[in-house]
């Protein structure tokens, strides 16, 4: 039993608690491709818990402070944010739909998660994702660089 113990050990991701992030899942990527670790965490401008995808600074390396300054920046820009996400994202959902969307962004939208790259803000490429609330069946991704959203991907 041990030896078959070590063995599906090694196929097990790596579990890490951190102190800033909480409990991190690493995924290994295939060479070519970026390693990340996943979390779960509450967004403190929503108070809702939201998924987290945080590029790895190295293999099996965890997150570093220029990835935890990342977080706080999202958390104390994030009205300015949605601003920029909502003049992409209202587009895009209204002509997908075909209907107008009633009422603000929050109203129709509950952000779910969010990528975290090993990069400053305003030298980032990165995702954040969307539920609608009408539009069930569908993920809203709004790909951003920096604080400017420059598109989106409707998967479902």
């Amino acid at each position: 039993m041990g030896i078959l113990s070590n063995l599906l050990n090694k196929f097990r991701p790596i579990e890490i608690d951190d102190k800033f992030f909480g409990h991190l899942i690493y995924m290994k990527m295939p060479q070519g491709r970026i390693s990340y670790w996943e979390a779960s965490r509450v967004f403190s401008p929503t108070g809702q818990e939201i998924e987290l995808f945080i590029d790895a600074p190295a293999p099996e390396q965890p997150p570093d402070e220029l990835q935890r300054q990342f977080l706080l920046s999202i958390e104390s820009k994030y009205k300015e944010i949605l601003l920029s996400v909502e003049a992409v994202l209202r587009p895009q959902f209204e002509e997908w739909t075909r209907k107008p969307l009633s009422g603000t962004l929050d109203t129709e939208f509950t952000m779910t998660s969010f990528s975290i790259p090993y990069a400053a803000l305003h030298d980032a490429e990165w995702e954040m994702s969307f539920d609608s609330r009408t539009d069930a069946n569908h993920l809203y991704t709004v790909t951003l660089n920096g604080l400017v959203a420059s598109g989106v991907t409707i998967d479902g």
